[in-house]
């Protein structure tokens, strides 16, 4: 997919989800403000606001932000554009950009939602194999998610050119949406996982992945 604008995709800060080392996926849970960022969480967000704020740089227009409507992904949000400079960030809140997009949320795992995080790595290694596999036999496929998410970025492609869009999410939403925008395949999203706000750069402007890991492990996905 060619791209005229640039994507900063950032995972959501350290959860009480993943503190809990608890799956969190569906859109009723994953609202609750009761799974929202830990006080490392939010830790991790500023210094994640600090670095785009760098990346960035001084741009005529502020960068549209958009995030997954659950609460670790919102509340990160808000605290990365706290972080982005006095006149961006109120740019940002007057122009109402900041907002929830229903196409970056949390991958759905089924009937493993309240379950613990260590059935990832079994599931991510049913991606590897069929990218239409469901997760927890009932939830979403591989394929399902790069649907909605490239979805989001064809409808920013069209609306905008050149802009900046800093997108908050999840971790399968992100290495997904990555793969597909990149290669070499969905069955290979895991080489995109991200740590708990890490930034993954796509576009024109894009510098590559910062805060990625090589090798899955089961807390980066929630």
């Amino acid at each position: 997919m060619e791209l005229h604008n640039t994507y900063y995709l950032v995972r959501h800060g350290n959860s009480l989800a993943n503190q809990a080392g608890k799956i969190v996926s569906t859109l009723e849970a994953g609202t609750l403000e009761e799974w929202g960022l830990s006080d490392l969480g939010k830790q991790q967000a500023h210094a994640a606001g600090d670095t785009l704020r760098e990346r960035l740089g001084q741009q005529p227009q502020a960068p549209l932000v958009l995030a997954s409507p659950f609460s670790r992904t919102l509340q990160t949000a808000q605290l990365i554009v706290e972080r982005l400079g006095h006149d961006v960030a109120v740019q940002v809140q007057a122009q109402n950009q900041a907002q929830p997009a229903p196409e970056l949320r949390e991958r759905d795992f089924g009937a493993l939602d309240g379950g613990s995080d260590a059935s990832y790595l079994a599931e991510w290694s049913r991606d590897a194999e069929d990218t239409d596999y469901k997760a927890g036999g009932t939830g979403e496929s591989v394929a399902e998610v790069a649907r909605r998410a490239t979805s989001l970025l064809r409808r920013l492609e069209d609306e905008h050119s050149g802009r900046s869009v800093i997108l908050v999410a999840h971790g399968d939403s992100i290495s997904i949406l990555a793969a597909a925008v990149l290669g070499p395949g969905l069955a290979h999203h895991r080489q995109y996982a991200l740590e708990n706000c890490g930034v993954l750069c796509l576009g024109p402007g894009g510098e590559g992945p910062s805060g990625q890991q090589a090798d899955p492990a089961p807390g980066p996905a929630a």
